[in-house]
């Protein structure tokens, strides 16, 4: 009964990927755009040049060098953490790109599924690196007053996605399903009817 019903509201709705072939470039090309600024633009900016007294942890470092980012000497966890999403949004929404660009058939189920996680992992690190970003430039006066502010709409983002993850993954698994209950039932209707044509073109 669930299966059926799910077959019937909630699985794939034709080539919707083929459709949108050329959002999904602009999209992940827009994300790449974003993350690469982010990270030759960092939070907070860069030293203009070399300083031993410019900054809290400059002593500590011996020398904050110029064209480095300011806040990887004053929060250098929060900062890295930071650029870790940035970097793993940049490169999903590369592996979006290159796999558009391969010549490879999206039409098939498998990479569709492969195309929506890849663009899922590529926005949701974009809004990690976005919370993280904005925390690094709060004043601390006021840091609790983000977090408390940020934190349920992640806990709710989290929830989404989870929901979606779970609809996708579900749909390739009955498709999987699917096709593997056709590859056991064509041998035996092939050796009742002998002719293999005429059960093909009724597929």
């Amino acid at each position: 009964m669930w299966e059926n019903l799910w077959s019937k509201y909630l699985q794939f709705q034709g080539n919707w990927i083929e459709e949108t072939r050329g959002t999904l470039m602009l999209v992940a090309t827009v994300i790449a755009t974003m993350t690469f600024q982010s990270t030759i633009s960092p939070p907070g900016g860069v030293w203009q040049e070399n300083t031993h007294t410019g900054g809290l942890n400059c002593t500590t470092y011996g020398i904050c060098e110029a064209g480095t980012a300011v806040l990887a000497y004053a929060w250098p966890h929060e900062f890295v953490q930071s650029m870790t999403y940035n970097t793993t949004s940049f490169f999903s929404s590369l592996g979006v790109v290159l796999l558009l660009i391969s010549g490879f058939p999206i039409k098939n189920k498998v990479m569709m599924w492969v195309l929506t996680m890849a663009m899922t992992i590529a926005v949701t690190f974009m809004a990690l690196t976005y919370v993280f970003a904005q925390g690094l430039v709060t004043p601390y006066h006021i840091i609790q007053t983000y977090f408390s502010m940020a934190h349920p709409l992640v806990v709710a983002w989290g929830i989404l996605l989870l929901v979606f993850g779970l609809i996708h993954t579900l749909r390739l698994v009955f498709w999987v399903k699917k096709r593997t209950k056709m590859k056991h039932k064509l041998p035996g209707r092939l050796a009742l009817h002998g002719s293999g044509r005429e059960i093909l073109a009724k597929l």
